[in-house]
């Protein structure tokens, strides 16, 4: 399926995944309007990866033995769909956001970190801890909170509150996360 960015010009034609319906490619473009990251690249990455959780969110029988390095690398490999230079892994330097005093957690303690988170959203994905709607959002604002990518942690943090909530409410979402930071500006951009 082709369609086009609202920001980018119509010589931008856009190759979108064939299971990603009209409202998700709606969301994939407001996402990527959400984080500044408007380019071809940029929205067919984080399409694919999008695809790939959302395919990943249907598999209950996947989902229901995914191990915890199972669930590591497919964070990973969505982070390096939605920005290459994450195939270096967890990032090295410190992390600080524009308009707000909070930084991401210091990258010494990012491995650690996000073993334990991955640990946790491991078990949830298999069965082993039923969760409300407000845990799933905390899983979420604690993955933003490590920050543990040097670019693309809102978009991976959007499949991970995506594939959480498809496996709470059986259906995949048909909205962004929360906006936890309170980030999100009329008319404006959040970075992740």
């Amino acid at each position: 399926m082709e369609n086009f960015p609202k920001s980018k010009s119509p010589e931008q034609k856009i190759n979108y995944p064939a299971n990603l319906t009209e409202r998700d490619i709606e969301l994939v473009n407001e996402q990527c309007q959400l984080q500044g990251d408007i380019e071809k690249e940029d929205i067919e990455g984080f399409s694919k990866a999008y695809s790939e959780a959302k395919e990943l969110a249907a598999d209950i029988d996947a989902l229901s033995s995914i191990t915890d390095e199972e669930v590591e690398g497919v964070i990973l490999r969505w982070a390096i769909y939605i920005e290459k230079r994450n195939q270096k892994g967890y990032r090295k330097t410190p992390a600080y956001f524009e308009k707000s005093a909070r930084t991401g957690l210091d990258a010494d303690k990012i491995e650690r970190a996000m073993s334990m988170l991955v640990g946790f959203i491991a078990e949830y994905l298999r069965g082993e801890h039923a969760l409300s709607k407000e845990d799933i959002t905390n899983i979420y604002k604690e993955f933003e909170l490590i920050h543990p990518f040097e670019d693309g942690n809102g978009r991976v943090g959007d499949l991970l509150w995506k594939i959480s909530m498809a496996r709470k409410l059986g259906e995949w979402p048909k909205e962004l996360p929360p906006d936890l930071f309170d980030e999100r500006e009329e008319g404006g951009s959040e970075k992740d």
